[in-house]
């Protein structure tokens, strides 16, 4: 059955802008917390942050096959929106960035330590956030994550906020314009750059 009411590439566009402009913003607050020494709180936004950011090169891609009239890989619109509500999927998007794991070199075992590492940053974020009990120790927010922990995971959600800026400066640029020869080029580019960075990574056998 066809999707009703899929956006234009505008509004994806208009979606895209507003993601990072709130990702800078979940960025800025995590470092003020920071600063005051909010460890624990800092840690949960700058892993809020990562979540926000990767939502862009799902929405990117679905946008390119839109722009090509060549959807990338079947990915529909509503897979676009369940992926966007996945913490998995989000934090291994970022997982994959972090590694700098060559696409051609992803296999079965990649995957699992990339997921591995998507359960470890939404178990820290919890952590971050909820008291809770292992055993017989009472597990603190203000205890379980540190000064050094909150800073490492501001650097990193830093690192990535400055790539998906690149990234989607490109993308804006060529998809708010007409689907010339040379904007096909430039979209061929970028995809090769997506798909050499891991922007475009799906697990093996998924659709």
């Amino acid at each position: 059955m066809a999707e009703k009411a899929l956006p234009a590439i505008e509004t994806i566009l208009d979606l895209c802008r507003a993601i990072l402009d709130n990702g800078d913003g979940l960025l800025e607050e995590a470092r003020i917390l920071k600063d005051h020494g909010k460890s624990a709180r800092s840690y949960a936004l700058g892993v809020l942050a990562l979540e926000e950011f990767s939502k862009l090169p799902m929405l990117n891609r679905y946008a390119i096959g839109e722009f090509l009239e060549q959807p990338l890989g079947r990915l529909g619109w509503s897979s676009v929106k369940e992926r966007m509500l996945s913490h998995d999927r989000k934090l291994r998007m970022n997982a994959w960035l972090e590694r700098s794991v060559p696409l051609a070199e992803i296999d079965e075992e990649s995957y699992r330590i990339l997921r591995k590492r998507s359960e470890s940053l939404h178990r820290r974020k919890l952590e971050a956030i909820y008291v809770d009990i292992r055993g017989t120790s009472v597990l603190s927010p203000l205890v379980e994550i540190s000064a050094s922990e909150a800073e490492e995971m501001l650097r990193l959600a830093d690192q990535f906020r400055a790539f998906h800026h690149k990234i989607m400066d490109t993308a804006f640029s060529v998809l708010s314009g007409p689907p010339t020869a040379e904007a096909r080029r430039s979209l061929s580019e970028l995809l090769a750059q997506a798909e050499d960075e891991g922007l475009l990574f799906r697990p093996p056998g998924s659709v």
